[in-house]
């Protein structure tokens, strides 16, 4: 009779888990603290932001209230959100406008591929005609020039602001 011998390697199983599966696990941890990074500052963004509306629209509601004009309410509606980041808006009910602040995606953020807000923003500014769109804004006289022939038409309806 013969007799066969021969080595058979098999690779070692590392506790139930191949290095393959190591690399998953890295890269769900990783993906999931850049998550995390993601969210904290964009939560942190979005309360920075309201306070910048708040002081924007304090500003430009001095201005309207010398002459009794209607004034921009900030809403309690928080925009449309992208990964906790959600952007404000105040309202001026007649005539209709809305002024936004809208946070500019960070593309260039190191610590995370998800969007990310880092600071940076811009104001919108609806106008009635066209609501679904808005005029950037920078300025409280940009926004006045905006709303220039509401302004003046309300000046005329009001005798005691020509007459002084």
């Amino acid at each position: 009779m013969k007799t066969y011998k021969f080595k058979v390697e098999v690779p070692e199983v590392n506790n139930g888990k191949s290095s393959l599966m190591d690399s998953f696990i890295n890269e769900a941890r990783d993906e999931q603290r850049q998550l995390d990074i993601t969210h904290k500052i964009n939560k942190k963004t979005t309360e920075v932001h309201r306070q910048i509306l708040i002081d924007f629209i304090t500003e430009i509601n001095e201005e309207l209230s010398s002459i009794g004009f209607n004034e921009f309410k900030l809403s309690d509606e928080l925009g449309h959100g992208n990964n906790y980041y959600y952007g404000s808006q105040a309202r001026l009910q007649v005539p209709f406008y809305n002024i936004y602040i809208v946070g500019e995606n960070d593309r260039k953020f190191e610590d995370s591929k998800y969007t990310t807000f880092t600071g940076e923003y811009r104001f919108g500014l609806s106008i009635p005609s066209a609501p679904s769109t808005y005029e950037i804004v920078k300025t409280v006289d940009d926004v006045l020039t905006m709303l220039k022939d509401e302004i003046i038409e309300h000046i005329k309806k009001n005798r005691e602001i020509v007459a002084s």
